[in-house]
């Protein structure tokens, strides 16, 4: 797990809306989650979030995300704490992140899914 600077984050940021489609985060809200498909062939991903303090499910969704295309849910975490993020793809490929989510709008998490991995960073605007 990576913590990514402001200028690293607008990089990647800025790479990824040139090649996809702008994600467009204005002032500093970020997307709770962005999930990245760096895979050469679409991908259907489910993501599952949930809270720990209750182990309420906040999200559960599948989607397929195109070759190089990436998915953004804007605000699923309502709440600061830590929550179970699980990340799976139709193949088997899964990992999980726990993360301790701030109240500060302007955090959240990138997941990259390649070949082989699965990985979570932390970005901030």
């Amino acid at each position: 797990m990576a913590l990514l600077s402001r200028r690293e984050y607008l990089h990647l940021s800025g790479a990824a809306a040139a090649s996809t489609g702008c994600l467009g985060f204005e002032n500093n809200d970020v997307p709770d989650l962005a999930i990245f498909n760096r895979r050469d062939q679409e991908t259907t991903i489910t993501t599952l979030v949930t809270r720990l303090s209750d182990n309420r499910d906040i999200l559960n969704n599948t989607i397929t995300i195109l070759k190089d295309g990436n998915h953004a849910y804007e605000n699923p975490i309502n709440r600061e704490g830590v929550h179970r993020i699980r990340v799976s793809t139709e193949d088997g490929q899964e990992n999980q992140y726990e993360w301790d989510a701030p109240s500060d709008e302007a955090y959240g998490i990138h997941i990259t899914i390649d070949g082989e991995n699965i990985e979570y960073s932390e970005v901030v605007a």
